[in-house]
């Protein structure tokens, strides 16, 4: 021990805005910001340091402080992996050095002293190198480095209206975010989407936009849904109010302020409106809206559910869009443009105000004014189903399909599922018929929970992957069903349970493995994944991430993400996973004074080497 060194702390930002106990994940990596080509300094203590090439890697001279897929960064006698940059530390500082964590991916960090080898990723099962910890079930003395990369969508020129925006959604388009979003800053609205290299309007009102959805079908064309809460004067008329409008596919013509008040324009639709007759406090009617899309560009099976506050009621659609107006049955278009995109009108009507459907061109005429004075909706007379009702039903649900039918890769027929919170208990219901009309008797998931920010994927494989907050006991709870229509052959885990989390929960899947994006303690997110069994749940083998202290035990792995955010709206913690690259991105609004706006940041892969 005199001459080996050794690694006995590491300090990362993290310990700035929480304490140092949360600096290492689930399974023990101490995650770690990247912006751009320059990663965060880390503060390194221990035995034996003296790193004597302290510079990064030059074609001569190579640091003596590696990052390395290997937890020994050596090949026989050759040093292995990226060189750091490192100095020594001063004043409070003294007797530390300082590391740079500039990294393409993830590694475990090695000194080197004399030629020597960190001993700490040598043998880190042994019993001596074990660690104590306040929140791990076990710890050892690896010393792995989980780089994230930072990138400030709200400083992109090309996403200008992400700076300042708030209540975001994001959908992963193979491993590129994008990301459905309003912008109130100027004291109207504007509904906006960026497509991962421009950015787009979509809507612009008066008053305040909040809430937003976003889902892409299997060709990467979107749903872009917006809760419009606009009312002109509390005339009484359903066109004086906003409400759920969703952009399909492609870009609306004519979207400047005075266009798009009371007209229909292309590729919009609205699905329930503010208005309800008598009542004039209408402006946040619905709370928390979801969106999914189960298919191609030729036909999309859309499933929606909201919870609306006036009515005190969960209410569900679903209708099939696309460009076929063969597969998709009684086709109306919802462009005018040459390329057209069709809804079934039977599913989903849209109603001028002289009763017919609306021309969907750009002229502001009444054949294409939004329906003005009879009704309950903003531009539709189909009603919606409706679930359960009353003062206790909660303002979370979630909706997703199963295809069942499919025909020359198109999806001819899909079943929606859909979960809410009523009474005590959080129910579980799925369509028996293909016309998504009738339904399976509800069954209870979990009860006493006050079940919050519920979130469902159906995967490849058509498995279903439930995530919520247990909103008494402040947990991440997570539910597999291998098969939608057996719910009963379901288990259910706890992933996260340490002191109170999960609030502004969202989950993605990708293969099998269920990513969970939420709120942390203090100002932090968190993201967990399933790591047992290869990442794959299975119903024999699932495990809870915690035992009964409330401890990691490493089954999932727990990462805060290294990053500072001011999460004061209502928009969620969006997470995704690259759909090729498989590495996790969380999404949000950040509104910490001079960093308001969209950020997100990306996972590394582990270095090649």
């Amino acid at each position: 021990m005199d001459v080996v060194p050794y690694v006995t702390n590491v300090e990362t930002a993290i310990s700035t805005f929480l304490s140092k106990d949360y600096m290492r994940s689930a399974v023990g990596d101490y995650p770690v910001k990247l912006t751009g080509t320059t990663g965060e300094t880390v503060k390194v203590s221990g035995f034996n340091l003296a790193p004597s090439n302290k510079a990064v890697d030059t074609n001569t001279v190579k640091s003596d402080v590696r990052l390395s897929k290997n937890k020994i960064a050596l090949s026989g006698t050759t040093k292995q992996g990226t060189g750091l940059k490192v100095e020594a530390g001063s004043g409070t500082d003294d007797g530390k050095w300082l590391v740079t964590m500039s990294a393409a991916g993830n590694g475990y960090l090695t000194f080197f002293t004399n030629g020597i080898p960190s001993l700490n990723n040598i043998d880190s099962e042994a019993e001596y190198n074990k660690e104590s910890s306040l929140i791990h079930a076990s710890l050892n003395n690896d010393r792995k480095f989980s780089i994230w990369d930072f990138t400030a969508l709200r400083t992109n020129n090309s996403a200008p209206k992400s700076n300042g925006a708030t209540y975001p959604s994001m959908a992963m388009n193979n491993d590129t975010p994008q990301f459905a979003y309003v912008n109130n800053v100027e004291g109207y609205g504007l509904a906006e989407f960026w497509d991962g290299s421009s950015e787009t309007k979509i809507y612009e009102n008066w008053d305040l936009f909040t809430y937003t959805s976003l889902a892409l079908n299997s060709d990467g064309k979107r749903a872009a849904l917006y809760d419009i809460n606009v009312v002109q004067g509390g005339t009484g008329y359903a066109s004086d109010s906003g409400g759920i409008m969703t952009n399909f596919f492609n870009k609306p013509a004519d979207t400047d302020w005075n266009s798009t008040t009371y007209f229909f324009r292309n590729n919009n639709v609205w699905m329930d409106g503010l208005y309800k007759q008598g009542v004039t406090a209408v402006l946040g009617r619905y709370q928390y809206p979801a969106i999914k899309l189960v298919g191609n560009n030729n036909i999309s099976h859309v499933f929606y559910s909201v919870y609306d506050s006036i009515d005190d009621r969960v209410i569900f659609r679903y209708f099939t869009v696309g460009t076929s107006d063969t597969l998709v049955a009684n086709a109306t278009a919802i462009t005018s443009e040459n390329t057209k995109v069709y809804i079934n009108k039977n599913q989903l009507n849209q109603v001028s105000v002289n009763g017919t459907w609306p021309n969907y061109t750009s002229t502001n005429n009444n054949n294409n004014r939004r329906f003005s004075n009879n009704g309950n909706y903003a531009g539709t007379t189909t009603a919606p189903q409706e679930f359960a009702t009353g003062s206790t039903v909660g303002l979370y649900t979630a909706t997703a399909g199963v295809p069942v039918t499919t025909n020359n890769g198109n999806v001819t027929a899909a079943r929606g599922i859909l979960v809410y919170y009523a009474g005590t208990n959080m129910y579980y219901t799925y369509a028996t018929n293909d016309a998504n009309t009738n339904w399976s008797t509800p069954i209870v998931l979990d009860s006493n929970c006050e079940a919050s920010y519920i979130s469902i994927v159906v995967d490849d494989d058509k498995h279903v992957h439930i995530a919520y907050q247990d909103n008494i006991a402040g947990d991440v709870k997570y539910v597999y069903i291998p098969t939608y229509s057996t719910p009963e052959t379901r288990k259910t885990v706890t992933v996260d349970s340490y002191l109170t989390v999960g609030d502004k929960l969202t989950l993605d899947v990708v293969g099998s493995t269920p990513y969970i994006g939420y709120k942390g303690l203090g100002n932090t997110a968190k993201v967990a994944w399933y790591v047992e069994n290869n990442g794959v749940p299975d119903i024999a083998t699932l495990t809870d991430g915690i035992d009964s202290d409330e401890k990691f035990t490493g089954s999932w792995n727990v990462e805060i993400i290294p990053n500072r955010i001011v999460d004061s709206d209502t928009n969620r913690f969006n997470v995704g996973v690259g759909r090729t690259s498989k590495n996790p991105v969380i999404g949000y609004s950040n509104n910490q004074s001079g960093s308001k706006g969209i950020e997100y940041l990306t996972r590394k892969a582990d270095l090649s080497e």
